[in-house]
């Protein structure tokens, strides 16, 4: 972050004039106050497609558990005479995948949505609460943007 910006993190920065959107810390598109519909702060998802990998989630560790039970039902019934351990592994990275997925589809943050030029921008806010700003990088916004709406 080479702090252009009044407020910045990866993802964007905040300026008197509008909201520099970030790609490697160079802005590639700038939101105008002047052309803002709406803004709102608000706790939401991370995500755009959270109910998507939540989804993905889901049906990996159904997957594992199918696995698991069938597993089970090989290792009690006695039948098969042997078997590998490649075949203990395979649940290993679906379930793995299917609990990271979980976490974050499921995780919560602070985040700004901004409606310009017919898009609506989902931005998180996390940096700065992380670092503490938050209830500054309001007080900002609120004196740039005074129509903005905090939940």
């Amino acid at each position: 972050m080479s702090g252009r910006y009044p407020y910045e993190c990866d993802q964007f920065g905040v300026s008197g004039s509008g909201i520099h959107l970030l790609r490697s810390g160079y802005s590639y598109k700038t939101l105008d106050f002047t052309k803002v519909d709406f803004m709102v702060i608000k706790k939401g998802k991370e995500l755009k497609q959270w109910m998507l990998v939540l989804l993905i989630a889901l049906l990996l560790l159904a997957f594992v558990g199918l696995d698991m039970f069938w597993l089970w039902g090989e290792l009690t019934n006695g039948l098969p005479g042997l078997i590998f351990v490649e075949r203990l592994l395979i649940p290993f990275l679906p379930l793995v995948l299917g609990v990271y997925m979980l976490i974050i589809a499921l995780r919560t943050t602070t985040i700004m949505q901004v409606s310009a030029e017919g898009k609506v921008f989902h931005l998180s806010l996390y940096p700065f609460v992380k670092r503490g700003s938050f209830g500054h990088f309001c007080r900002f916004v609120k004196e740039v943007y005074p129509s903005v709406t905090i939940v």
